[in-house]
């Protein structure tokens, strides 16, 4: 039987170096006089491939915040003429995300805090040095994680600016509505055919009066209402409808589900066009068809009376 006692968690500096097995680190060091040697040693001990350099004016540190990625910012307030706001206030301004770790032979609880507010993502005791590998370990990993999450955004801002094009490109009005029945987008065309003004869709985006003022402008609302229904209850299910307005016009209405490549159901994409012009020129035809070209009379009164 298993001795439980001789099971152990790894330790977070092996946990540390099996992380930082895969990466290098570029480390800024802002203290010309701090221990560079021993900052380089434990983060190698720890795993790390370091590429350490030390500054200690504003003008090398813009330009070296300018001219190289930095995965990591030491900083020793106790040992430099600057303030932690002002170190804080220039790596703002090149926008660059650096996490800022303070590394100090002392440090008070309140300056601490007080550091952390401002943007410090920990602090070190020069004493403790061996405790800078964990945590650069959880920084890099941190700002891998933000660096995807930054893309993952990136690639969904392109995409929603993509379908926007799409739909403003459309000749249809679209509504995508999701899953749980809220308008999630609309485009222009849409605002125009259900009488509305682009800012006016926005504000009630995700409301039911959206539907409420559509409903109002239906015939037979009722029988809308239904069809939503049905399909709320058929989620996979695709539908083509005319509707008529009380204006007097008609619109063509497609119904089909937004759905993944796997199959998973993501709501519902609504089109509408006008098309009062064709349902006109069908009414003019049949009436053509079964009435006298000059007199209007119908054709069946001629018939009848031969």
């Amino acid at each position: 039987m298993s001795n439980l006692l001789d099971r152990s968690e790894p330790s977070p500096l092996a946990s540390a170096r099996s992380f930082a097995e895969m990466i290098s680190l570029q480390v800024l060091l802002i203290d010309e006089s701090g221990p560079a040697d021993e900052i380089e040693a434990v983060l190698e001990r720890a795993g790390y491939s370091v590429h350490l350099q030390q500054t200690s004016s504003a003008h090398h540190l813009r330009s070296q915040l300018a001219r190289d990625q930095w995965d990591i910012l030491l900083f020793d307030p106790a040992d430099s003429s600057w303030s932690l706001s002002e170190i804080i206030e220039v790596v703002e301004e090149s926008e660059h995300d650096v996490p800022i770790i303070i590394v100090s032979n002392n440090i008070a609880e309140d300056q601490a805090t007080e550091a952390m507010q401002l943007g410090v993502r920990d602090y070190v005791l020069k004493s403790h040095l061996a405790r800078l590998g964990p945590i650069v370990a959880r920084e890099s990993r941190d700002q891998l994680l933000n660096s995807e999450r930054r893309q993952i955004e990136e690639s969904l801002r392109e995409s929603n600016a993509i379908l926007q094009a799409t739909q403003e490109a459309s000749g249809e009005g679209i509504c995508l509505v999701s899953k749980e029945g809220k308008v999630v987008s609309t485009n222009t065309f849409f605002t125009l055919l259900w009488n509305l003004k682009p800012a006016q869709a926005r504000s009630l985006m995700g409301e039911e009066q959206l539907l409420y003022h559509i409903l109002s402008q239906l015939q037979d609302p009722d029988e809308w209402v239904e069809k939503i229904n049905y399909l709320f209850d058929y989620p996979f299910a695709s539908t083509r409808d005319e509707v008529p307005l009380k204006d007097g016009r008609t619109l063509e209405c497609h119904s089909s589900p937004a759905t993944s490549v796997e199959g998973e159901n993501y709501g519902r994409v609504w089109s509408f066009k006008d098309i009062t012009p064709h349902k006109n020129h069908q009414v003019r035809l049949a009436h053509q068809a079964f009435h006298d070209p000059v007199t209007g009379l119908p054709t069946a009164h001629f018939s009848s009376s031969a």
